[in-house]
């Protein structure tokens, strides 16, 4: 979406940073609300005691849920998989396909004969990003794959579930380390030109590659900035990289933040209910 976006110079600013992170926000905003499903349980805190070796003094707070629903709770992870992730999963790789279709049908538009050198150049750039969309795949695969065995055979993760949590944060690293490939292959396999109006193209190409590429937040980002630092001037750079960051701490990423606010939120609910309770154990007592 960044880079269809980033072919509409016409739009403004603002505009394209909106169609960049609006799906996003809308597919996070439709997930959030599942993630209330799980709940605080004696057994939780009895088990996590248990397989990390927490003394009973020890102050924390489990979170669980049972793979089907109960007439004590609702929510399951059943209804979390066929209601939050299952969705969101088609809804972003079917505009996954109609991105990558559509950047097919853009390179190929020019009715042009090209040379060999762009048809691999265009290859490798439509590689790439099918490559950063199912590198994820594969690195969220195994941890997937032994969190539904073990909940279905029955079987004890215990510290096996830290897996999960590091795959979700290898994530950015693979689809980072995929784009600086691509860059890092095309700067090498590039022809130098030593005329100035070859020098004049390059610069203009560097510049709308890094601006783009700064609105990506990539390792990407920090390769330009150290190799190419005169495209864009210093105030630019700095704005983008609070920018981005601002975004991907509070927008893009699964962050703590996020995480104290839904546990703020719970524990607010909890208290709630344990006054109502105690409220209607008096009155009956009454």
């Amino acid at each position: 979406i960044k880079t269809i976006s980033s072919l509409r110079p016409q739009l403004s600013t603002p505009l394209r940073l909106g169609i960049d992170y609006g799906y996003c926000t809308l597919l996070l905003t439709w997930s959030t609300p599942y993630c209330g499903y799980f709940y605080q349980d004696p057994l939780y805190d009895n088990t996590t005691r248990e397989v990390h070796d927490l003394t009973a003094g020890g102050r924390f707070t489990a979170f669980g849920g049972r793979l089907f629903a109960s007439e004590e709770h609702e929510g399951s992870i059943a209804k979390i998989a066929t209601h939050s992730i299952l969705p969101t999963y088609f809804a972003a790789y079917g505009v996954f396909i109609w991105c990558n279709s559509t950047i097919h049908r853009f390179l190929n538009s020019f009715h042009v004969k090209l040379s060999r050198k762009t048809v691999a150049l265009q290859r490798r750039f439509l590689i790439m990003f099918i490559m950063q969309s199912l590198l994820p795949l594969l690195v969220m695969a195994p941890p997937v794959i032994m969190f539904l065995f073990a909940l279905t055979g029955g079987y004890a993760l215990d510290t096996g579930t830290f897996l999960i949590s590091f795959s979700f944060w290898a994530v950015p690293i693979v689809q980072g380390s995929v784009s600086l490939s691509f860059i890092m292959s095309a700067s090498t396999r590039a022809t130098p030109d030593r005329s100035s109006l070859g020098r004049s193209t390059r610069s203009i190409h560097s510049t709308a590659y890094a601006t783009v590429s700064l609105l990506t937040w990539h390792p990407s980002v920090l390769y330009l900035l150290l190799r190419h630092p005169g495209p864009l001037s210093k105030v630019k750079c700095a704005g983008y990289i609070c920018n981005q960051t601002f975004l991907a701490a509070f927008v893009i990423l699964p962050n703590p933040p996020f995480e104290f606010l839904l546990l703020c939120m719970h524990q607010k609910m909890v208290a709630n209910t344990e006054s109502r309770t105690r409220l209607s154990e008096r009155t009956s007592k009454l």
